[in-house]
């Protein structure tokens, strides 16, 4: 499926999950998962966007997507580390305890240029305290 397309299928599961999250099974949660590593960035930020709204009911799943999504963390694209965050953040707020997270997060926020980006770890981190 070319990317363009792939993207428009991702977006659509997006805006669907945001109202009916029970959508997104094992298999697709898994798919969303290696689309973070897709090349296109467009792509990457909308399964980590549907990843966002799918985080709470794939509760068993989330440790499996973590090193995906910190890898997204230093990407150039702005949205893509945007969407990246707020999937992470979704995944504490989920309830997944893991201090090394939490400790990771914090990192990822002091080195983030966007203030933007860096609102949506600095908002969940408080939340946090």
């Amino acid at each position: 499926m070319p990317d363009a397309e792939l993207a428009i299928v991702l977006e659509s599961l997006e805006g669907s999950t945001r109202k009916e999250p029970c959508l997104v099974d094992d298999k697709l949660f898994a798919l969303l998962v290696k689309c973070l590593a897709h090349s296109a960035p467009r792509v990457q930020w909308e399964a980590a966007r549907t990843i966002s709204n799918v985080a709470k009911q794939n509760f068993e799943h989330l440790g499996s997507v973590i090193d995906a999504l910190l890898v997204n963390t230093t990407k150039d694209g702005t949205v893509v580390r945007w969407a990246t965050a707020q999937a992470l953040t979704a995944i504490v707020r989920a309830g997944y305890t893991d201090n090394g997270l939490n400790l990771r997060l914090n990192e990822i926020a002091e080195k983030e240029e966007d203030g933007g980006v860096r609102g949506v770890y600095d908002k969940c981190l408080r939340a946090r305290r």
